[in-house]
This record gives C-alpha cells, structure tokens and sequence, in this order.
C-alpha cells in the first residue's frame, strides 16, 4: 500500500516495506545489515558519495572539502537534523579505516577525500554481502539514488557530470549475478558465500589465499563447485583450506599472520576469472602506504577501445584510473597478485570529437604516489 509500510512501527524492516538506513543514516555497525532482518528496502544505503578528482576539478575548482560553504551546500541532510550525510561518511571512515576524519581533512583534504570515496562503496559492497547470501530474508533494495544535480558529494552514485562515482563501481561489482562474497563470522571464522543468479548451471573453481604484506602466501585451498541455476550456497574458508586457520583474526593468539585473504571464483574450463572478493581482517590494512610495484601496459587499437592490462607484486587497495575524456569499465578495485586484469576504456561521449589523452593516471590508497603511464606506450 505504500512505501514503507508493515510492521508494528510506523514500520519495520523485518515486516514489509523498509526505509533502512540502520548502516547509513542512523550510524549502526555493518552487522545491523543482518540483525535487521530486512525483507525489501524500498531506499537504502545514501551516503554523501564523493565525485572522482576530475569531476571536482571541473565542477567545484578551489573548493576545498569540509565547512566550505560551497561545499557543504552539495552536501545533503535531513530537514531538522543536526547531522549531514558526510558526518555518516566520516563516521564509516573511523569504524572502517581506524581514519579520524577532522585531522585528515585539515592536514590532507585530498587523501581525505581519496579514503571517502572508497568507504562508500566498501559499506554497500559489505551490505549487499549480508543481503544477498544464502540465509538472508532481504529479496531486494533500492540505493538512494542514482544521479546528483548538482555537482558534489551527494549522494548519487553518478555525478552531475553523468561521470560514475567509484561507489556505482561498488554496486557493479556488488550486483554481478556470477558473485563470490565474503562475511566475517568472528570465531566462526570467514563465510564465503557463493551466488548464481543464471538460469544455467555453472561449474566453477573458488581458490582461496591469505596473504602476509599483501603478497606471500601463508594458507591457500580450492574447491571444486557446480553452481545450480538461481542458487546461493555458503561455506567456510576451512573447507577449501582443510586445516584450522584463523582467517578472520578472532582468535588473536600471537601477531596476525596476514593482512589479506582473497577469493576468487574461476571458470572451471578456461580458468577465466568471474569474480574474486577480499577480506582484510586488520583495519590499517587498506590504507597502510608502502612501496609496491605495479606494471600496466597499454594496448590501442583504431577498431577498438583502449584497454590496460596490470600486474601487482602486492595487494593494492581501491585501485583508480583515471584517463581524461573515458569511462573505465571497472575502477575503484581491489588488485592482487596473480593474473593480469584488463580494464577498458571507452569514450565518455561517443560524438565528440576524438582527442588523445597525454596519459593515464593509477593510483591506490596503500601505493606511494601515482603512477602516470604515457600513452605514447601504448601498442597500435
């Protein structure tokens, strides 16, 4: 009858139709995604979602983040509150990141805003997590909202500009209907929960890895799966690793062992990779800079797009390109060590006249500096 409604409030998550911002909005721990019991969420998850660099330069140049008035007024809030969805933003950033979020964005407003517009997108990939294994009631949720109006960190996952905002990236990887997806279970250990949304079957291969300084593998397993059509099945990171490992961290008997544990769910036959989640069981894992190296090679060709293919030595996190005048087909990731990932471009606007950047841009919140890649390299 309408939106929200059920339950025995105004109404309830777990009854009908629900308006849930418990994470978001109302600042609960991400584990409020389960407890909930969310059957539909007709509005979920609106942050204040921070444009890319590009976006902001064009659109709001000279504004720096934070009590800005040019700023603050892109900044959206509920009438009454003494609250806006930047100070949830920068809630997730210290619940996250273990970031204070005032003392970085006055010594370093860029860094600041580099780590908002990851933790967006990291809180609904871990959301959609919950909602969409096996055991969740959730059969549905709607994101507030799609596009902005104005230029700023409103909360679309699309900016003004019609640019993507690394959380639309997010949902993408979030919404895949070939998805592995991990949640930490405490003692229980790590849940990897496996989903196939296709009306065929699929066979697959999940290979398991937990890494020490993003690289060297500690504990590793796999397991072989046939995916039935319109199906969700969990299980534990013990059964691929077959021996008592302490994935998540719970147990804490002496120093951690690792900082990443990475799954990635294989094509059975080509080896082809579907989709591949991580999981960093210490806060400081994400944002703790250090020297990597990163290879990325340039391929152009006059029928087609431009694509990029990289390599890590390291895991790097909220990996981001930017290539002025294209939109890449995936950014804001994750990068392991392993096969190279090919990321595309195409053009921004197909009718504009054909210009060629000078170069592309990579950068990463747990790499020194960026790493610009001429495209005077580039083959063809």
């Amino acid at each position: 009858p309408n939106s929200p409604c059920g339950g025995v409030l105004p109404f309830s998550p777990n009854a009908g139709i629900a308006h849930y911002y418990g994470v978001g909005a109302y600042l609960r721990p991400l584990e409020d995604a389960r407890r909930a019991d969310v059957r539909f969420a007709g509005e979920c998850l609106a942050f204040s979602n921070v444009p890319c660099r590009q976006s902001l330069q064009e659109g709001l140049p000279s504004v720096r983040p934070g009590h800005d008035p040019r700023w603050k007024a892109r900044v959206p809030r509920d009438r009454g509150a003494g609250w806006d969805f930047e100070d949830v933003r920068d809630h997730y950033l210290k619940d996250l990141y273990g970031v204070d979020a005032a003392a970085l964005r006055t010594g370093d407003p860029d860094r600041y805003l580099d780590l908002g517009r990851a933790v967006t997108g990291e809180v609904m990939e871990r959301t959609f997590a919950e909602w969409r294994r096996g055991g969740s009631s959730c059969r549905g949720a709607l994101v507030w909202t799609l596009q902005d109006l104005a230029m700023g960190a409103g909360w679309g996952v699309i900016d003004a500009a019609g640019r993507p905002k690394p959380a639309w990236y997010a949902l993408k990887r979030a919404f895949r209907p070939l998805q592995v997806c991990l949640t930490d279970e405490g003692t229980n250990g790590l849940a990897i929960h496996v989903i196939n949304e296709r009306p065929g079957e699929k066979t697959v291969t999940l290979a398991l890895t937990c890494l020490r300084d993003g690289q060297v593998p500690v504990a590793s397993g796999q397991k072989e799966l046939v995916l039935a059509p319109h199906s969700a099945q969990s299980l534990n990171a013990v059964d691929l690793i077959g021996a008592f490992f302490d994935v998540t961290y719970a147990y804490r008997f002496g120093p951690p062992s690792h900082d990443v544990t990475l799954v990635r769910m294989l094509d059975r036959e080509t080896g082809t990779v579907l989709a591949e989640a991580f999981h960093f069981p210490l806060a400081d894992s994400v944002t703790r800079v250090s020297k990597t190296a990163l290879g990325a090679q340039i391929t152009a060709h006059s029928d087609g797009p431009l694509a990029v293919q990289l390599a890590t030595e390291a895991t790097l996190a909220a990996v981001t390109l930017t290539l002025p005048g294209y939109v890449a087909s995936e950014n804001g990731f994750h990068l392991a060590p392993g096969p190279e990932k090919e990321i595309v471009f195409r053009p921004e606007r197909p009718d504009a006249p054909e210009t060629v950047p000078e170069r592309l841009e990579i950068a990463a919140l747990n790499m020194q500096g960026v790493l610009a890649v001429p495209l005077s390299a580039a083959d063809g």
